[in-house]
């Protein structure tokens, strides 16, 4: 691309710069394209952060041995993922997964759902993709405890924070 660009620059297409200009001010996440290869450099880099601050192993498993996409045993300190799913999929789990390490006591079912999945969604867009489509359709099952994005509001973002560093 930058030889295509630097060899219209030399034969006076100036819409080039404009071109190459336009292009670079387009938001990573918002191209579209998420090559595997950083997807995967960003999963490494994300399970290592959540097992060093939340002191916790992270292990991958077929799908045949998942009820779901992830499994978290807050008591032994431990996530299982399917391995099967796509670098990114593995990251909006993960911080899922996490979430529920981080999700205030007594919670039930629905609420911790609602709040796992509105940590999740806020550490991805921290990461910079947009996971709101599989967000709304997970918790559309969950509609009874959406008041929870509300009630622990300050607590969800805490908890992107702890999970994202950011």
């Amino acid at each position: 691309m930058r030889y295509f660009l630097a060899a219209a620059l030399l034969l006076g297409l100036g819409c080039a710069h404009t071109l190459e200009q336009a292009i670079l001010e387009v938001p990573y996440a918002d191209s579209g394209y998420a090559a595997d290869d950083l997807m995967s450099a960003r999963l490494r880099s994300f399970q290592a952060t959540m097992e060093h601050v939340l002191h916790v192993t992270i292990e991958y498993q077929g799908q045949e041995h998942m009820g779901a996409a992830g499994f978290t045993n807050v008591a032994e300190r431990y996530i299982i993922i399917t391995q099967e799913l796509s670098p990114q999929a593995k990251i909006e789990v993960l911080a899922h997964e996490g979430a529920h390490m981080l999700e205030p006591w007594g919670l039930s079912r629905a609420e911790s759902e609602v709040f796992a999945d509105a940590v999740s969604y806020e550490v991805c867009k921290r990461l910079g993709f947009d996971t709101r489509e599989t967000v709304a359709r997970y918790l559309a099952g969950y509609k009874q405890a959406t008041y929870i994005l509300r009630a622990y509001k300050m607590e969800i973002a805490w908890a992107a924070t702890v999970l994202s560093g950011k």
